[in-house]
This record gives structure tokens, C-alpha cells and sequence, in this order.
């Protein structure tokens, strides 16, 4: 009864998951506030070297709001959401083709202990160690 019970300790590839989705998000705020800033810097360079008077007009405010949104989008973006989706898919189809080769799986992580495996033995009663 406990081996079949779930545990919530994350395993190495969810560790290694979150991470990577940490990383990326935090590449996404940085990239959404550079782009941010070199958008507010061209369009305040452009107003500087030009001779009308632009600064407090409403196109420089919709300029700075569609900088904005677009910062706001990258980020948005960036985010990888369905990377776990996509990572339990490839699992959950590496049981299904275990099961096909007359292999029980109780667990789903089982597979991917597996890809860490270098030798495999078998003991009098065919038991994997």
C-alpha cells in the first residue's frame, strides 16, 4: 500500500524543469525591459533631433504605450507553460510503449529514472534491479 501511494517530492526532471522555466522567465523580464528601454530611448532621440516640438503629443503617448505593450508581450510570451504539458505527454507515451513490450510501470516517473540506467539485472524471479 505505500508503493502505491504518490509522493509530492518532485522528481529530477521536474527539478530540472522548473528551473529551466525559471530561468527563461527571468531572460524574458530582462529582454522585455531592454526592449522597453531602447524603444522609450529611439523615441526620445527622435523627438530630440527633430524640429517639432513632439514630447507631450498623443502620438509620442501612443508610441510609448505600444513600447510598453510590446515589453509586456515578450514577456508574456517567454513563459514556457507548456513545457510540463509537453514533458508528461512524452512520458506518459514511453509507458504506453513499455506497456507494449509486456512491461508493468507503476509509476510514471519510472520512465524517467530509466534514461539514467547502465546496467539492468535480473535475479531468479526476472526482477529488474
Amino acid at each position: 500500500m505505500e508503493d502505491l501511494e504518490d509522493d509530492n517530492e518532485l522528481t529530477p526532471l521536474q527539478k530540472r524543469l522548473e528551473d529551466l522555466s525559471q530561468y527563461i522567465g527571468k531572460l524574458a523580464y530582462i529582454a522585455g525591459f531592454l526592449t522597453f528601454f531602447f524603444m522609450v530611448l529611439f523615441i526620445m532621440c527622435k523627438i530630440m533631433f527633430s524640429s517639432s516640438d513632439d514630447l507631450l503629443s498623443n502620438e509620442t503617448l501612443q508610441k510609448l504605450l505600444r513600447s510598453f505593450t510590446t515589453a509586456v508581450s515578450i514577456i508574456i510570451v517567454a513563459v514556457p507553460e507548456g513545457l510540463p504539458l509537453a514533458v508528461s505527454i512524452a512520458m506518459a507515451f514511453s509507458v504506453d510503449t513499455m506497456k507494449d513490450d509486456n512491461l508493468l510501470v507503476k509509476k510514471m516517473e519510472a520512465c524517467e529514472n530509466l534514461a539514467f540506467v547502465k546496467d539492468i539485472c535480473t535475479g531468479k524471479t526476472a526482477t529488474l534491479t
